[in-house]
């Protein structure tokens, strides 16, 4: 019985050595796991950067074509035909209107005989100084008479040269009569009718064209400097949603009065702004007057009444 007891507590001790040591192999196999390196995670960084806050503002604008044309007679008449209403589209040569060809007609046809008279001449006085040649050579006239052949000749030329370009003028005269679209595009307004007498280059009909389009936009005059450094974007109120990137470019342009109440939009080259007044270096005649209240309210094609002051 002792020794069956000493075995066992042997036994017993065994065990806790091996145990003992099972878990010191343990400890050893996690330290080194624990020292494996941990590893590197990937990261955007931004640089910090201090700058004075600029706040945004919004403002109303116009959205227009960049170019916008007005569209004349090159020759004066008197109306004929209009041929478009405001909005419709227009393609490229598409007649906008045309003017009564009877005159320019009647020029045509003065320049043709113009130039067959010339013809005529011509040969008459070419064969008259041939034949003076031919005596000179055989020693029957003097150098005088065949010096005027020549000049009579030569004056005929001249003449036939002059009526070729008449009759050239006469024919673009004539096709200057009809009106016609140089760009595709939409009419915004029709400023003659049937029966009106026009001069050449006034306005008749003006065309937007379809191609890059701008949104005006008036800006005070404080704000200047700031919008020329700035970013800009649009939205529309059809589209709020989206926003387009837009480039500033100034354009300063007045308004300017005639005295039959038409306004014409003349740009101008501004040098300065002052507390109340805009210094500019042209663009406007002299005495011009130029409208300072109610230009949001105004285009081109309504009619205004200068007053001194206004009343609420």
């Amino acid at each position: 019985m002792l020794a069956r007891s000493i075995l066992s507590n042997y036994y017993r001790l065994l065990a806790g050595v091996l145990l003992a040591l099972v878990a010191i192999a343990l400890a050893g196999c996690n330290d080194q796991v624990a020292q494996k390196p941990t590893p590197v995670r990937p990261v955007l960084v931004a640089t910090a950067h201090y700058e004075a806050e600029t706040p945004e503002r919004s403002f109303v604008g116009t959205i227009r074509p960049r170019i916008e044309a007005d569209m004349g007679f090159r020759v004066p008449g008197k109306v004929a035909k209009r041929l478009v209403e405001v909005g419709q589209t227009v393609e490229v040569g598409q007649p906008l209107a045309t003017l009564d060809e009877i005159d320019l007609r009647l020029q045509a046809e003065q320049a043709e005989a113009e130039f067959n008279a010339a013809t005529g001449v011509l040969a008459q006085a070419a064969a008259a100084e041939q034949r003076a040649k031919d005596l000179r050579a055989k020693g029957w006239t003097t150098d005088a008479q065949l010096d005027s052949a020549k000049a009579t000749a030569d004056e005929a030329r001249a003449r036939l040269n002059r009526a070729e370009r008449s009759i050239d003028l006469t024919r673009n005269s004539l096709s200057y009569a009809t009106l016609v679209a140089d760009a595709r595009g939409v009419v915004t307004a029709t400023l003659i009718e049937p029966g009106q007498v026009v001069a050449a280059g006034q306005t008749a009909i003006r065309v937007a064209r379809f191609a890059e389009k701008e949104a005006v936009v008036a800006i005070p005059e404080t704000l200047v400097s700031r919008a020329k450094t700035g970013a800009a974007t649009v939205t529309l109120w059809s589209d709020p949603d989206r926003k387009f990137a837009a480039r500033l470019r100034e354009k300063p342009s007045l308004y300017v009065v005639d005295d039959k109440g038409d306004v014409a939009l003349k740009p101008v080259q501004v040098k300065s702004y002052e507390s109340n007044d805009v210094v500019i270096t042209g663009g406007v005649e002299e005495g011009a007057r130029v409208v300072t209240l109610g230009v949001q309210k105004i285009d081109p094609t309504v009619k205004v009444k200068v007053v001194s002051s206004l009343s609420f």
